[in-house]
């Protein structure tokens, strides 16, 4: 296991600490002093003019309590299931299912299968993410398009199309879809309004994954050859400029290239690398070789499980593998909040 200390990368985090990552000693509490400059950090104090006396509930949705000394460190292990269909990427609905889109459909699985098929597709999609309302967003290179699909009732629209190759896909709590391109741009769509805008055009890099911090002020795309880039979201959603954070050293090899991407809740950062190695960088900036799945494995895509509902654990990150199986890697700490489950 390869265990480095990587300045460029800590630049990542440098300015953003993982604001969920809170001390659980009854002692520590939200009366420390706030620093203003923190992106990520609201200041506004809330309003209590109607009611001085009623508490007045300001957490965000993705606001918990975490206790992040309890991440495991490594050499960690991978268990492999072999009741999962092989995908290009999947997520994990509020009931508890892996949905993923394999063999000719949109399938859903629960902890210990077997796999239903929910809605017919002929779309291979490269991306897939659930919206706030339950849809299925997919990343249909093929297509150019993002297709959104009901995994209740079927419904299929055509969110927006003219996307050049788009790749891995992230859901802001507004409902707005970031997709990263192979193209070097990463690109908003809007469902609700169809306007499609391009957020970052880096030309000369091949995007793949694409992640939020856990306080959605922070995306995070990487580059297939190595390199981590951000950009920083205010609080009206707008982007900023785009950064180059550092560098994951690739093990070598004709599948040696970055793909999916995931987020705990403390604000740690996993990729996985195809050839079956899952990388962290931790919020000081650490990579660490977090566990080579071994075998002939081609692994693609990488989330975190769900709970309380279904087995799928929260504290277990799932890697998933295009030939049809999942490893299942406890890390000790829960994924981010994903904008289509309740409020934590």
């Amino acid at each position: 296991m390869r265990a480095v200390a990587m300045g460029a990368l800590a630049t990542l985090w440098a300015c953003q600490p993982p604001e969920v990552a809170k001390d659980t000693d009854p002692a520590s509490s939200s009366s420390s002093p706030t620093d203003p400059t923190t992106p990520g950090t609201d200041t506004t104090p809330p309003d209590t003019s109607s009611s001085p006396t009623t508490p007045t509930d300001t957490a965000a949705p993705w606001s918990e309590d975490v206790d992040c000394s309890l991440l495991l460190d490594p050499p960690l292990t991978a268990t492999r299931y072999n009741w999962v269909p092989g995908s290009e990427d999947f997520t994990f609905s509020a009931d508890g299912e892996l949905l993923n889109v394999s063999g000719g459909g949109l399938k859903a699985t629960p902890f210990g299968g077997p796999s239903q098929l929910l809605v017919p597709l002929s779309a291979e999609p490269r991306g897939a993410r659930l919206l706030p309302d339950g849809r299925l967003a997919l990343a249909v290179a093929a297509d150019g398009a993002i297709l959104l699909v009901d995994p209740a009732t079927g419904g299929q629209q055509i969110a927006a199309s003219g996307v050049n190759n788009p790749n891995g896909i992230a859901v802001a709590p507004d409902g707005r879809i970031y997709t990263a391109t192979s193209n070097g741009q990463v690109v908003r769509v809007d469902p609700a309004s169809g306007a499609v805008d391009v957020v970052v055009d880096l030309p000369g890099n091949s995007f793949d994954g694409i992640v939020f911090s856990p306080d959605y002020r922070r995306l995070y795309f990487d580059e297939e050859f190595g390199q981590i880039h951000y950009v920083d979201v205010d609080a009206q959603g707008d982007l900023g400029e785009p950064h180059l954070g550092g560098r994951i050293p690739l093990g070598g090899g004709g599948f040696s290239i970055l793909d999916g991407m995931a987020v705990d809740a403390c604000g740690n950062l996993y990729v996985a690398e195809m050839n079956g190695t899952v990388w962290r960088v931790r919020t000081d900036g650490t990579v660490e070789d977090l566990v080579d799945v071994g075998g002939v494995a081609i692994i693609p895509a990488l989330n975190f499980g769900i709970a309380p509902v279904g087995g799928w654990r929260e504290t277990a990150l799932y890697v998933i593998t295009f030939t049809g199986s999942i490893y299942e890697i406890e890390v000790g700490v829960p994924g981010k909040w994903e904008p289509h489950l309740p409020a934590r």
